[in-house]
């Protein structure tokens, strides 16, 4: 829509109830109406581009808290796998004090049976021997 701006010029009582508009001037202030309708219509644009711009920045911002809340849940995750590996070797060095003392009572017993089934097999010698010989 083109507007126009008149000049009212007062050079004589006849002329102050009229308008009177230069061509010249008249164009030139219709050009500036209209480049402000072209403005009004890129303010739309710009604007929508700004919100879009908005709307991308909150996304990022939700996206950052995001992965800084994933970046601490997984640091207090290898918190307590570390806890827990740290007590698994306990127990490991337990076991493995627990097997070795196993192993000692093992070799003690197989002793105690060696020494119990040699000493056996003589007494049973022994008896058998003087048995033969009471008999004969």
């Amino acid at each position: 829509m083109i507007t126009a701006i008149a000049v009212i010029l007062h050079l004589s009582a006849v002329c102050q109830d009229k308008i009177c508009i230069e061509k010249d001037k008249a164009i030139k202030i219709a050009e500036k109406l209209d480049s402000f309708d072209i403005l009004k219509q890129q303010q739309k644009s710009y604007k929508e581009y700004m919100d879009t711009c908005d709307l991308i920045t909150t996304q990022q911002a939700q996206v950052i808290k995001d992965q800084t809340f994933l970046i601490s849940s997984q640091s207090d995750k290898m918190i307590l796998l570390k806890e827990k590996f740290t007590d698994c070797q306990s127990v490991m060095k337990v076991t493995e004090l627990s097997l070795e003392t196993e192993k000692k009572k093992n070799k003690k017993l197989k002793t105690e049976m060696t020494v119990s089934i040699i000493g056996g097999g003589v007494l049973t010698i022994g008896l058998t021997t003087a048995l033969l010989v009471l008999l004969l």
